[in-house]
């Protein structure tokens, strides 16, 4: 199911995409022009974007300048190298630059609030925005990391996306993780529980060992073992403990056993319908790679993007 959804989301971008001149475009030569990117902006109309993410991750079309302006903001512009990779020079000015990203114009088009509702909109505010603003404006959201890698990566496969996107997957699920796992540590700590022996049993439960010591050698995890899970078993973990939280909120009886016990249960739950779902344990889901080096790479791409298409220009 969800990689149907990536795939509409992948067929609806590559299918309302525009150029800066789309007549050349259209043009039999277009093809033979290797450098067509550079010397013809790609753009994405903010109504497209609006019908299909909404406005909880772009805005609402009245507030579209406060939006992007908050996203593609003056120190972006200030960390700018001079020229790009390229050569190409900087923008001389942060609003230049800003309009260079972000073109409001006036247009006609609908709007869907509710998929069964439509609005037509007459002579209302629209904007272009560049590959570079459709991702800054989409970066801010880390479980938008499949659309992120859409505008990260031009002419990728959705193969190629959806691969890359699975990888960095684990750092919005580390921190939705990392965000339950205060919660319950929270609790055990209000029950006065050692914080370093509740963990290293939640480990033993939701791995299914008799020694985290040997589990550690034996995969080679150096530093936590949260920093090697997969996005799988992360999920599973994270699922686990919300579910446990909202068990406890609701239990009659409010002490460390109980919350020990309603712990156990969703944590080897969680275990079972991964392996059922995935065909493997949690074990088998860690990484080589940690979610440091996972997101140094991310940062590495988002560098090398930057210098490239933050000096495009819509005019």
């Amino acid at each position: 199911m969800a990689n149907n959804k990536l795939e509409r989301t992948f067929d609806f971008l590559q299918k309302h995409v525009h150029y800066t001149d789309e007549d050349y475009v259209n043009h039999p030569e277009f093809k033979k022009n290797a450098d067509f990117k550079i010397k013809h902006t790609e753009y994405w109309l903010f109504s497209d974007l609006y019908n299909l993410f909404g406005p909880q991750y772009v805005g609402t079309h009245e507030r579209i300048i406060e939006t992007t302006g908050a996203q593609i903001n003056f120190p972006h512009y200030i960390k700018l190298p001079k020229t790009s990779l390229l050569g190409t020079p900087k923008a001389p000015s942060f609003h230049v630059f800003f309009s260079d990203h972000v073109m409001s114009i006036i247009n006609n088009y609908h709007i869907k609030e509710q998929p069964e509702q439509r609005i037509d909109m007459v002579a209302a505010p629209d904007a272009r925005l560049s590959r570079y603003a459709c991702w800054r404006l989409l970066k801010q959201w880390p479980n938008m990391i499949f659309a992120q890698l859409y505008f990260l990566m031009p002419d990728a496969t959705f193969k190629n996306i959806y691969d890359t996107s699975y990888k960095f997957s684990r750092l919005y699920q580390r921190q939705e993780l990392t965000n339950a796992e205060k919660i319950v540590n929270g609790i055990a700590h209000s029950h006065g529980a050692s914080l370093h022996k509740f963990n290293q049993d939640m480990h033993k439960i939701f791995f299914d060992l008799k020694n985290l010591g040997e589990f550690k050698t034996n995969y080679d995890i150096k530093g936590t073992v949260f920093d090697y899970m997969g996005s799988q078993s992360l999920m599973a973990r994270q699922q686990a403990l919300n579910n446990a939280i909202k068990r406890y909120d609701y239990s009659n009886t409010k002490t460390f056993p109980v919350f020990m016990d309603i712990i156990t249960k969703e944590l080897i739950l969680a275990r079972q319908n991964m392996i059922k779902r995935t065909g493997r344990a949690p074990e088998n889901d860690l990484s080589d790679r940690t979610i440091s080096q996972i997101l140094g790479e991310l940062k590495k791409m988002e560098r090398y993007f930057i210098n490239g298409y933050a000096y495009q220009s819509l005019k």
